[in-house]
């Protein structure tokens, strides 16, 4: 049977990439199996799929395939994404967050 056809990572976010496709051509398709390493990690009706709390900066391969009721599957597609690093809102967090870090090392240095 056909593939799934377009798939794409169509959003991508530190901890988040959103997939999607192309709805199958076929009307017996009724839904579609998002697989990684070969295991379905979630199964929608339709046509995008969010995979979540993933690891930033790290490249991500998945698989989609439809089916339909009978069990009958299309052919497979893949697509390979990477999340991003983190956004840091504004300079002031970045500050606050060198800070801390700053303090806390510090706190450590005279303790030991």
């Amino acid at each position: 049977t056909a593939k799934i056809t377009n798939l794409a990572a169509s959003q991508v976010y530190s901890n988040t990439i959103v997939l999607s496709w192309n709805r199958h051509t076929s009307d017996s398709v009724v839904g579609y199996n998002v697989m990684h390493n070969g295991e379905i990690i979630g199964t929608t009706t339709d046509c995008q799929y969010a995979v979540r709390n993933l690891e930033p900066e790290t490249s991500y391969t998945y698989t989609v395939q439809g089916f339909a009721e009978d069990g009958r599957l299309t052919g497979a597609s893949q697509v390979t994404a990477a999340t991003v690093l983190p956004k840091i809102k504004d300079i002031k967090t970045l500050i606050f967050f060198w800070q801390i870090q700053d303090y806390t090392q510090k706190d450590r240095q005279c303790c030991q």
